[in-house]
């Protein structure tokens, strides 16, 4: 049974719905979409600077290649597992948003108007081909293990008609959650002994994928590049929405 109540809002026109599905307590420790991203996260220094910056723009660029490859439209639902609605007030145009994550954002996040569902990605409170589009944005390498990416993965396939999964690309230099070269091609002892103790989630809570396993998770997708500098930064599963 779904439980939907009004979030109230300082902005009396503009109102989001809360759709709030019944399921178990999630077990993992990441409120996926709702920390702070790492373009946004204030640093001093300056190469860092520059890579936030670079992300910026990349947001900006992947968002527009989003909106004119797949041809999305205004009456189009989409499904955003674990993310936030800043992401498409970039386009020229809002789709029909759900929201997904395993908490409420404590604000109301800017953005276009969206319906929020608090839910688990591994295990979607949707029926088969609920969405024209599920959209993740970083969040696959946080759900778990393999298995765990494996199943979230299903679901994403499951639930939308297309789908569009952006994830880091291990093979990058950059580990774009620490902004830090090569800590994560390092042996695990060798990681433990350079991070100090507030970045030891690092190690917890992150499963980074390369195309290969981007490849075998989703085995009916493109899988497209997205470049920094010419390298391949992020890896992008997508599968096109049906028109007509």
């Amino acid at each position: 049974m779904l439980l939907v109540r009004a979030l109230s809002t300082q902005d009396s026109a503009r109102s989001a719905h809360i759709i709030k599905p019944e399921l178990g307590p999630f077990s993992g420790s990441l409120p996926w979409g709702l920390g702070p991203p790492a373009d946004v996260c204030c640093r001093k220094d300056h190469h860092i600077d520059l890579l936030a910056r670079l992300q910026r723009r990349l947001r900006r660029e992947r968002m527009s290649d989003l909106w004119a490859r797949l041809g999305l439209q205004p009456e189009d639902r989409v499904l955003d597992v674990g993310g936030l609605p800043f992401n498409w007030s970039l386009l020229p145009r809002s789709p029909r948003l759900v929201m997904l994550n395993v908490a409420l954002p404590s604000t109301l996040a800017p953005g276009p108007p969206a319906a929020w569902v608090i839910g688990d990605g591994r295990r979607l409170p949707f029926k088969d081909g609920s969405f024209h589009l599920v959209y993740s944005n970083s969040v696959i390498e946080h759900v778990g293990d393999f298995q765990s990416q494996r199943q979230f993965a299903a679901e994403c396939r499951r639930v939308g008609l297309g789908y569009y999964v952006q994830t880091p690309n291990r093979r990058f230099p950059v580990e774009v959650h620490l902004m830090r070269p090569f800590i994560h091609w390092l042996p695990r002892r060798l990681q433990e002994r350079i991070l100090r103790r507030r970045k030891r989630w690092f190690l917890r809570e992150i499963r980074l994928l390369d195309r290969g396993e981007m490849r075998a998770l989703f085995e009916d997708a493109e899988i497209w590049h997205e470049r920094m500098l010419g390298v391949s930064k992020s890896l992008i599963a997508v599968r096109h929405p049906p028109r007509g």
